[in-house]
């Protein structure tokens, strides 16, 4: 009998195929066991992308995202799953050669993030060289053939991961690729330049100039000023990712940041809680840390964001998170929020969407309502 390798580590499973959704997500969950057990050096690199190997020869990748909307509910898998689903994405745009194709099977289930559709992505540019010119960019995540708001989003952020890897992780010229993009686009470009800087040092791949170290702030005093806004928040992450439950200290660290860059900080952090937390009162425990008002309902507004991706526009779930509050002001906001991001995810089935949404009075939905009728992109 044989063990399935990863990474260098045996997991418990025979080699076989495994034919149930129970068998694939147990697969999986070995698998992901195995390589957060490991973590040696470059094991993201390499246990990821073999465990992402194994899953594609294993199973088809809508299955495989299945399982893993399932798994993440599992605090380990959920903290670290998006590494494992960038390189499924890849994988899929390998098979399909094709971006719109590739999104659509994306979509059908996000689990774990938007890793699957920045992997499309970073497969694509790694495929065709192609450091994106401003028309090829507009091509690239042509609005139209996106599946929604949220999605063409993902799609420039992508960008700015796949331009790290053709890089070599050289943070600089990768936001220079960035700049390429529209004006209301390339922040999202930049968080998908520093979110793949983050990964790296997380998991020990490669030093660069801007990776995780003890001095959060000078890495980004370094960089010139259109760019310090997206650093100081992907910052705040890395507080966060070095250790899950450093809520307190990424909130620390927002407040000493220069203050025009101070909202864009808090702002990030609802997002992260959202993805490393699986208890819906986290997101008002942790924003609740943030100084009262628009910062306050950043913080917010970001971990719905987020949490309309990871639960696929599901808002009986989405909606907890605003359940969970209890003041008004911000109860309020919350539910504002879960409007716009509905309205992103699907436009058409807002109202639907905010009916479905967990509520204990009239004036919730109402919120939810006037959320969606906020202009978009």
């Amino acid at each position: 009998m044989l063990l399935v390798l990863v990474g260098g580590a045996a997991f418990g499973v025979l080699w076989y195929y495994p034919s149930t959704e129970g068998a694939q997500r147990e697969f999986i969950q070995k698998g992901m066991f195995a390589c957060l057990e490991d973590r040696g050096n470059f094991w993201r690199r390499t246990c990821m992308q073999d465990l992402a190997a194994a899953i594609g020869e294993r199973m088809e990748t809508l299955d495989a995202l299945k399982a893993l909307s399932v798994l993440d509910d599992e605090p380990p898998i959920k903290y670290s799953c998006h590494i494992l689903v960038h390189y499924i994405g890849q994988n899929l745009y390998a098979q399909t050669k094709n971006v719109p194709e590739s999104f659509a099977t994306c979509a059908q289930t996000v689990a774990c993030g938007e890793g699957c559709f920045h992997g499309t992505i970073e497969r694509y540019m790694e495929e065709t060289g192609d450091l994106l010119t401003g028309d090829a960019a507009a091509q690239l995540c042509a609005k139209e053939s996106m599946h929604n708001e949220i999605t063409y989003r993902a799609c420039n952020h992508g960008i700015g991961h796949a331009s790290m890897l053709l890089n070599d992780q050289d943070v600089p010229r990768s936001l220079a690729a960035c700049d390429v993009l529209p004006e209301e686009l390339q922040r999202e470009c930049q968080s998908g330049v520093f979110m793949e800087d983050v990964f790296t040092s997380a998991s020990d791949e490669q030093s660069t100039k801007y990776r995780l170290g003890t001095d959060f702030n000078q890495a980004c005093v370094d960089l010139p000023e259109r760019y310090r806004a997206m650093c100081y928040q992907a910052q705040a992450s890395a507080v966060i990712m070095t250790d899950a439950r450093r809520y307190r200290a990424a909130v620390e660290f927002c407040a000493q940041v220069p203050e025009p860059y101070r909202k864009t900080c808090y702002r990030e952090l609802g997002g992260d809680i959202v993805v490393v937390s699986t208890d819906p009162t986290e997101l008002r425990n942790v924003c609740g840390m943030v100084p009262d008002g628009e910062a306050r309902k950043g913080c917010i507004h970001e971990g719905l964001y987020f949490a309309i991706q990871m639960e696929a526009g599901n808002t009986k779930k989405v909606g907890r998170y605003c359940d969970a509050f209890g003041e008004p002001e911000y109860r309020t906001a919350c539910y504002y929020s879960l409007g716009v991001v509905s309205a992103q995810w699907d436009a058409a089935q807002v109202g639907r969407m905010c009916e479905e949404a967990p509520r204990r009075v009239d004036a919730d939905r109402a919120s939810c309502i006037e959320g969606s009728q906020v202009p978009r992109l």
